[in-house]
This record gives C-alpha cells, sequence and structure tokens, in this order.
C-alpha cells in the first residue's frame, strides 16, 4: 500500500479515512445486496427451494391419489365380472337399489320417521298402584 514520505496532516488524514470508509461500505453494500438478490431467486424462482418443495408435495398427493384410483378400478372390473357372470346378483342389485320390481309383484317401502325414538304418550304408562 501507499505510504506518503511525510507525515499527514490530521485534516488530510480525516478525509482520506473517510474516502475509503465509503468505498469500503458501498462494497459491503454492494455485497449484501448481491447475496440478498441471490438467497430471493434461490428460494422463490422457478427453480427456486420453494417451488420445488411445492412440486415435492404435488408428486406425492398424485401418487397417493393414482394408489386409490388403481384400487376403485381394481374393485370395480371384479364387481363387474361378478356381475356379469350372476344373474342372480344383477336382480338383487336392482331390487334393492333401484326399487325394481317383476311384473305382479307390490314394492313396500318403509320410511322411518325423522325422530325415531318412541315418545310416549300421557297416561300411556302407569305406575302400578296398590
Amino acid at each position: 500500500m501507499f505510504k506518503p514520505a511525510r507525515k499527514e496532516s490530521s485534516f488530510v488524514s480525516r478525509i482520506r479515512d473517510r474516502a475509503l470508509g465509503s468505498k469500503k461500505s458501498f462494497r459491503l453494500f454492494l455485497w449484501l445486496a448481491g447475496s440478498i438478490v441471490l438467497l430471493y431467486l434461490f428460494a422463490t424462482g422457478n427453480f427456486g427451494f420453494l417451488r420445488i418443495l411445492s412440486l415435492y408435495e404435488k408428486r406425492e398427493n398424485l401418487i397417493r391419489e393414482n394408489r386409490y384410483l388403481t384400487v376403485v378400478q381394481a374393485d370395480l372390473e371384479w364387481r363387474k365380472r361378478e356381475l356379469a357372470k350372476n344373474p342372480v346378483l344383477v336382480e338383487k342389485l336392482a331390487r334393492e337399489k333401484m326399487g325394481l320390481t317383476k311384473k305382479g309383484e307390490i314394492l313396500y317401502k318403509i320410511i322411518p320417521p325423522k325422530d325415531s325414538t318412541p315418545k310416549f304418550e300421557e297416561g300411556a304408562y302407569a305406575p302400578l298402584q296398590n
């Protein structure tokens, strides 16, 4: 580094220190600003950390949903084969699910009341008298 031949006055040294200090602080500011921008891009950009995490979660959800739908599909295929083999089962399901009847049959539907708890009318239950 540069060393002056003679001793500087305090005024000159103060000015030099201020000038060098401002360069150092400006470099520090640029370094911090650059670091913050890079961290922001690393965290939130198209290939950022947060985007990768959300895509990973979506992938896991899609894998779970695919497994579930595979099981449902296998169950439906099994039911289809069973219905194709057994016409009695088809008739049973048609009667239970769709309410179909044969010619001449009468269908009775028992509809439970909204409140199915039994209620006693006044005077319907009398305690035993001695």
